[in-house]
């Protein structure tokens, strides 16, 4: 029963070449594939090898990925199939592995995605982040518009404009339908939105009130509160998947392409078989941990980082353009927020403070400025309990707007960095 073998080379007695010939003169071992490593290797050690009957050949030390890509590339190949496959080599899988990333990115590039989102910030994030991928997602800024492009045959139904005056800055044609197939392939939901928040929006999705072609679509929650009850509430609403903010590239690299696969291989299954098909479990979200109480900083929190740069830039591909870009956007708009959130604060309007405290959370995530986040975070966690008082509300906002004046400093010196380098 074994179907694969490892040899190395320098043994005592018997070495991995002798070893492979007795091999190969035995009838029940013929079909073993056989795996050469060795610790010297020599040009012309590929060819030798391959004459000897060896399917793959790793200088050591050997890497667990390759050792891994060769098991799935052996074990694939039938029996007595006339195509035989190369020898594997590091420079092979090297090549396996680019034609396969190849293969990812122009299914990503076909996928049709639209992008429901309300923060100006966090859609032009999601926007650089899904164009690395190939991907001009349609956006729309609530779970009411999103179900006016989905019930549009044409999926959005006036492309590069939105209900609320905003322009999406760019021209995408790819939310539209065919016969029997719904405007998007997949769609990102933001879960907390004016009008018509995520959830609602899913429910209303899944009951066909978007249509019947659009009931079963994938649908990605996006929440920046990954909090006990989330992860149930997400499944309630009937959303695919989740991902939490601040968005993470390779993350949502693996949803993107785990489900866009999903709807490739359904175009090859009848759409009533498809919608009989379970859909994938959610994630699990870890719980939050709960906000801490008022009264003194413990030296944690004292030691947040007011900007974490380095992780600002990596989320961004290191695009220094697009990262001013972002920084701009923020110092215009975060002292808007957090001035309408001081005027809520003062009447004592609960559910405006929980909307714009959540924007303005998300905008900070998005950026890695880790002190204003932590203070935003606990300002919602306050809001959500059962008896929130207005003075420790106010307290809670004052170290917010410390945190943000703290943050504007350096934001703004950086600012002024590129200006003197121009």
């Amino acid at each position: 029963n074994i179907k694969m073998a490892f040899f190395d080379m320098y043994m005592p007695h018997m070495d991995g070449a002798s070893l492979a010939k007795n091999v190969k003169d035995n009838s029940n071992f013929k079909e073993v594939k056989l795996v050469m490593m060795t610790s010297m290797a020599a040009r012309g050690d590929a060819n030798y090898f391959r004459d000897l009957g060896f399917s793959a050949y790793f200088p050591k030390p050997a890497i667990t990925k390759d050792l891994f890509k060769t098991l799935s590339l052996c074990l694939s190949q039938s029996t007595g199939s006339s195509k035989k496959l190369p020898l594997i080599t590091r420079h092979y899988l090297k090549d396996v592995e680019s034609n396969e990333q190849a293969n990812v990115n122009k299914n990503l590039s076909q996928c049709r995605l639209l992008l429901v989102e309300d923060n100006r910030i966090n859609q032009e994030v999601a926007r650089h982040i899904l164009a690395e991928f190939g991907i001009v997602p349609d956006v729309a800024v609530n779970g009411l518009e999103a179900l006016n492009f989905l019930k549009s045959t044409k999926g959005k139904s006036a492309i590069g404009q939105s209900t609320k005056g905003r322009s999406t800055k760019g021209r995408s044609t790819k939310g539209q339908s065919t016969q029997g197939k719904p405007p998007y392939d997949i769609i990102l939901m933001d879960c907390q939105m004016p009008e018509m928040d995520g959830y609602q929006a899913t429910a209303a999705i899944r009951q066909g009130e978007a249509g019947e072609e659009s009931k079963a679509v994938t649908i990605i929650a996006m929440t920046a509160n990954a909090m006990k009850g989330d992860r149930e509430k997400c499944l309630a609403a009937g959303m695919t998947d989740y991902l939490s903010k601040p968005i993470d590239p390779v993350k949502l690299k693996e949803k993107l392409t785990q489900y866009a696969e999903l709807v490739i291989n359904a175009e090859k299954i009848s759409p009533a078989v498809f919608n009989e098909l379970e859909r994938p479990p959610l994630v699990e979200v870890p719980e939050k941990i709960a906000a801490e109480s008022d009264g003194p900083l413990s030296k944690k929190q004292e030691q947040l980082m007011v900007w974490q740069r380095d992780e600002f830039s990596m989320r961004l591909n290191n695009n220094e353009d697009f990262q001013h870009k972002l920084i701009a956007l923020f110092l215009e708009d975060a002292p808007k927020q957090l001035s309408a959130l001081a005027i809520s604060i003062r009447q004592q309007d609960n559910k405006q403070q929980h909307e714009i405290s959540h924007k303005i959370q998300g905008m900070t995530a998005n950026l890695s400025a880790q002190a204003l986040l932590h203070h935003t975070r606990n300002f919602n966690h306050y809001l959500k309990t059962s008896s929130p008082t207005y003075v420790q509300i106010d307290a809670l906002f004052q170290a917010m707007q410390l945190a943000y004046q703290t943050l504007e400093q350096e934001l703004k010196q950086v600012t002024n960095e590129k200006l003197i380098k121009s």
